[in-house]
């Protein structure tokens, strides 16, 4: 086809809804990639007035776009209308012999940057080698070090260039690149005002997360070079608090990256993450239960951390999230693993109690539910941690829910009562009779209040003799067997005599005589 009827046809489609017209702009996209080098000024002037027709039709920045689906596009390149006018605007332009490429140079540019632009989103990591040298060519032509001679207009086009550049060195893995680019991109447009730019501002945290999301997902990266990445945001021009749905991401990917590896940020590092953190994100009732998550894992990364600083993050934690929903608690247990190792169970459950206390007057959640994560968590941690003698934490746990049990429904009670059987038994397996025996006494206290505790008492009774026998208190044994065997007589077997005799001969006692 030649020239003159290529400029016909997009002719034609220019007073067309482009939209209705899909088919045949696809059929103009085909006829230009068989186009040669032209000086059909026609042509151009065509050309030129699709793009201006099409100017406006931007894409609206999504994050579940660039960062999330550009790994698993369901639209086709091809199939982007926008795409595939950048694509024939610029095939145009760049065959053509004449002097509208220098005259109109930043114009130019910013159809060769859209049109690269276009690549990056649908994730063509080979973008054909004719836009990207020619972006190349285009943008290292304008290395100044002095733009004051550029109006805002030209600083925006040259800046977004540079993050355009960032993002395709990320997408390649080209880490140091991007942040070269990355970091020209902010120094050029700090001389544009502020309500100029704010879109191409959100467009630099979009990139940035972006980003970093791919930098946690590459093997050979580790999770300081990733927190480092992140901490450019401090660096973005009339940088303030990110977009809500932007500020999502940003706090998930503290979290995944403080999970990739185990190493830690030195002291400056950890400063710069941690005021990224409070500048760029609050704790709002959309966002809290990912904030606090990422706040928690910020501070465990740094190099310098220590007990009292873990200690006051987590209470200050406890003290002002919000628990709306039971499903929530998962947040607080992957809080409470977090810092396990490095505070106390009893500051833990005293933290716990802290939020119980703030939901007292908040029907979401039960205090029921709220009891049961505790039990939970103290279940979690003498087992992960049973070497430990956990017997006074346990007693100020069940001091606590003593008060407040009768309130409870029966299905919390029961599952408190199994949760503590379950726990003595794991020590009772151990051989650790000691450890298992407060266990088993606060499930009998329990199983006082349910009904179907009433079964289990013998059962119970038979545990805790037998770990008093192991400890050579016989009075003991004997005196909870009896009492069990008297309230449920039919539930006695012969063995229990039999160690009643057995312990009473061994405590002394003459078991002929009455």
């Amino acid at each position: 086809m030649s020239p003159n009827e290529l400029g016909d046809l997009i002719s034609e489609i220019i007073d067309c809804d482009l939209m209705e017209n899909h088919l045949f702009v696809k059929r103009i996209w085909a006829k230009v990639h068989s186009l040669d080098e032209h000086n059909d000024f026609g042509l151009l002037q065509n050309a030129i007035r699709l793009w201006n027709k099409t100017i406006n039709m931007n894409r609206k920045l999504n994050m579940n776009t660039i960062a999330i689906c550009r790994k698993n596009m369901n639209e086709n390149y091809i199939d982007n209308i926008e795409s595939l006018v950048r694509q024939i605007v610029f095939n145009v332009i760049f065959l053509y012999h004449g002097r509208w490429k220098e005259d109109n140079y930043w114009q130019y540019l910013d159809i060769t940057s859209s049109t690269l632009k276009a690549w990056l989103d649908y994730d063509i990591l080979h973008v054909t080698d004719t836009v990207l040298s020619e972006f190349n060519k285009l943008l290292d032509e304008t290395h100044t070090e002095d733009y004051a001679f550029l109006s805002p207009i030209q600083l925006k086009c040259l800046s977004r260039c540079y993050l355009y550049r960032a993002e395709h060195a990320s997408i390649n893995c080209k880490w140091s690149e991007a942040q070269e680019s990355f970091v020209k991109s902010n120094d050029i447009i700090k001389a544009v005002p502020y309500e100029m730019i704010e879109e191409h501002i959100t467009y630099t945290y979009h990139m940035l997360i972006s980003t970093g999301i791919d930098m946690v997902k590459t093997v050979n990266i580790t999770s300081v070079d990733v927190l480092r990445w992140i901490s450019n945001i401090q660096f973005i021009a009339g940088s303030r608090r990110l977009p809500t749905h932007l500020q999502e991401y940003f706090l998930e990917l503290i979290v995944q990256c403080a999970q990739k590896d185990d190493l830690v940020i030195n002291q400056e590092d950890s400063c710069v993450l941690q005021q990224a953190l409070d500048q760029f994100s609050v704790p709002d009732g959309r966002n809290h239960m990912k904030y606090y998550p990422a706040k928690i894992c910020a501070a465990l990364k740094s190099f310098s951390v220590n007990q009292m600083t873990i200690e006051t993050t987590f209470f200050e934690i406890m003290e002002n999230i919000v628990i709306t929903e039971a499903s929530q608690i998962a947040i607080l247990r992957f809080i409470i693993n977090k810092v396990s190792q490095r505070i106390s169970a009893m500051s833990i459950m005293d933290g716990i109690e802290l939020l119980i206390h703030r939901h007292q007057d908040v029907q979401h959640v039960s205090a029921g539910t709220f009891y049961l994560f505790k039990i939970y968590t103290l279940y979690e941690l003498a087992i992960d941690n049973d070497n430990e003698d956990y017997g006074d934490v346990i007693k100020s746990v069940m001091d606590g829910i003593y008060l407040v049990a009768r309130s409870f429904d029966e299905i919390d009670l029961a599952s408190i009562q199994l949760m503590l059987w379950r726990t003595g038994d794991y020590f009772n397996d151990k051989k650790d009779f000691t450890k298992a025996m407060p266990w088993y006494f606060h499930t009998s206290s329990i199983m006082t209040m349910t009904a179907e505790g009433q079964q289990n008492t013998l059962i119970l009774a038979r545990k805790i003799a037998l770990c008093y026998a192991k400890g050579n208190d016989y009075t003991s044994a004997c005196t909870w067997l009896e009492n069990a065997m008297g309230t449920i007589n039919k539930g006695s077997h012969a063995r229990d005599y039999l160690w009643l005799v057995q312990w009473s001969i061994q405590n002394g006692d003459d078991p002929t005589k009455s």
